[in-house]
């Protein structure tokens, strides 16, 4: 039977409905002055260090409501059992799901990247820290993640005793211990027994505790993780991006015209290792070789163009190889060498021929341009290759319209690039004229008679500082044949100034620096990733260890006409 209900019914329902509604939301309180300040554990049990704990949860009460998803992210408990979390208000039980282990320390960290109900993160973490026997082990190791973004890191801890190191698989095994770094880069673990430990910080990506080769930017220490005597063990990592291994493959391989093959690759390829000898043509039906006369960037840097020296209308088909071969092969930005899976095509050739004009790409160096450095290096690039043999280039300097000499040299076809032979003046105007005649294009097509005329201002001394100091690693004192890459770097990282130093024990200088302030970081370079000069991160698997790694504390100011020449860079120890 429906029941009719009055005004008032219908009024007291709604209100009913509202508080319902209300009560199960829980919401900071509206009015008032914004709240800018981090939660706080107001009280915790267990106690502190408690013994021979039996419990089965622990209980945390904060001083404010709480984003309880966060706090769920944000706690780890070592070594690692199941657990569920139960709410009441402010107050957060942590039940475990499974019985703690006999005679074993424990510790419950509450991270530093979850928030209040305004977004306000907590300004350090929390540990608690208790055990089931009677001793607590003391051992610590903390440290700072100092990469850029160091903010949800998190690193992975592995005792070693008793477990043979080099099986030590992180993408198929767990860690014992699992913590994460804050916005500030730190971490710690605590309660730490006596021994060796595996150390690596990882960006995991699919929040599984392993390490997912490829997809997970990582780091290792760059030197062993030892607790002793339960000493704590200070350790700083760089994080760098994920590991790529593989190389570049050849994509495709197509004939545009009767002499030139457009090369596609699955990745961006480094410029440096674009030559004519990581390519092999030859006629398929005789095997004889067609020479490779220019290799250059097309579109862009996944396509290659590879031009040979003469028409070869008259072959059936081309036998093209994209050489695989560590010496000339082509790699990838990261080192990777090209694959030597399906790096061979067959060709049909084109009978059409190319007569496209060869024309100016693109000018490093804008007309009236000011601030130039002392020592430029001009590049005019062409959307092709071509033969520069009647270019000539006079540099002028404005003030005394003395002609200065300048070296041209042609940079895999498709550049000009050109550099004074003497150091320029301070604070000078001078004029580069660019003559470009009589040049012809790989096609044979002529390119037009071109006068470039660009002026341009040297930067002024007078505004410029220096900073001079030392270089002293105590690890190996004045040892020779050992190089460092030693980086002045400003404040906002917009400008790097960089010196290889290949002495242990050695004095450096730069010069011709902005004002502003600065701070030094500094690596020796090992013998990995010879290709380059880039920091090496160390492997996970196998295991090797970072190159060492150093960052000044503290900016330094540099000021115009002023040298700063007290600085002195101790390497040290690398913990």
């Amino acid at each position: 039977m429906l029941k009719n209900y009055t005004f008032k019914d219908v009024q007291l329902i709604a209100i009913a409905a509202w508080l319902l509604q209300a009560c199960a939301v829980i919401r900071a309180p509206d009015g008032g002055p914004p709240d800018e300040s981090g939660p706080v554990i107001l009280s915790f049990s267990p106690a502190q260090r408690t013994l021979h704990y039996t419990g089965t949860s622990i209980e945390v009460e904060f001083d404010e409501y709480v984003d309880r998803s966060s706090v769920a992210k944000n706690i780890f408990i070592s070594p690692p059992i199941a657990t569920e979390l139960e709410w009441s208000g402010k107050k957060l039980e942590i039940v475990f799901a499974e019985p703690l282990l006999p005679n074993t320390s424990y510790a419950a960290t509450l991270g530093t990247e979850y928030t209040d109900l305004h977004n306000n993160k907590p300004s350090q973490a929390f540990t608690l820290i208790f055990s089931t026997g009677s001793v607590i082990d003391s051992g610590i190791v903390r440290g700072q993640i100092l990469s850029p973004n160091p903010e949800g890191v998190f690193l992975f801890l592995y005792p070693l005793s008793g477990i043979n190191p080099d099986t030590l698989q992180p993408s198929h095994t767990k860690p014992k211990y699992r913590t994460q770094a804050g916005s500030n880069g730190k971490f710690e673990f605590a309660a730490l027994a006596d021994g060796d430990y595996r150390l690596i910080a990882v960006r995991d990506e699919f929040n599984n505790s392993l390490y997912n080769a490829g997809s997970d930017g990582f780091g290792t220490p760059w030197d062993s993780v030892r607790i002793k005597a339960g000493k704590p063990c200070a350790v700083n990592l760089l994080v760098g991006p994920p590991r790529d291994t593989t190389g570049p493959l050849l994509y495709n391989a197509r004939m545009i015209n009767s002499r030139m093959i457009e090369t596609t690759y699955s990745k961006n390829i480094d410029t440096l290792s674009v030559s004519t000898n990581a390519f092999r043509a030859a006629d398929s039906a005789s095997g004889k070789q067609i020479t490779v006369d220019y290799a250059f960037f097309g579109k862009n840097t996944k396509i290659v163009n590879v031009v040979l020296n003469k028409d070869v209308e008259n072959y059936h088909k081309i036998l093209f190889t994209a050489l695989s071969d560590s010496v000339v092969a082509l790699r990838d930005l990261n080192g990777n060498i090209l694959g030597d899976t399906l790096n061979s095509r067959y060709l049909t050739v084109s009978q059409r021929k190319d007569s496209m004009l060869v024309k100016i790409a693109g000018i490093s160096l804008r007309d009236s341009s000011l601030n130039m450095d002392l020592a430029p290096v001009f590049n005019i690039k062409f959307s092709a290759p071509a033969k520069f043999e009647n270019c000539t280039s006079l540099l002028v300097d404005n003030a005394s319209n003395k002609p200065l000499p300048i070296e041209t040299q042609t940079i895999q076809g498709v550049a000009l690039q050109l550099q004074p032979k003497e150091r320029l003046t301070s604070n000078q105007w001078y004029t580069l004229n660019v003559k470009i005649e009589r040049a012809i294009g790989w096609n044979g097509v002529n390119l037009h008679d071109t006068l470039l005329t660009l002026r341009f201002k040297t930067l002024d001394l007078r505004q410029m500082g220096t900073v001079q100091g030392s270089f002293r690693d105590s690890i190996n004192n004045a040892k020779h044949n050992l190089k460092y890459k030693l980086t002045l770097i400003s404040e906002d990282g917009r400008r790097q100034y960089v010196k290889i130093l290949n002495n242990s024990n050695a004095n450096f200088e730069f010069a011709e620096i902005p004002e502003g302030k600065y701070y030094f970081e500094a690596y020796q370079i090992g013998t990995e990733n010879k290709h380059r000069l880039n920091y090496y991160y160390g492997s996970v698997f196998p295991f090797q260890s970072s190159w060492r790694f150093y960052r000044t504390s503290t900016f330094f100011s540099v000021r115009s006409r002023w040298t700063v020449d007290d600085v002195i860079i101790h390497f040290g120890a690398p913990q």
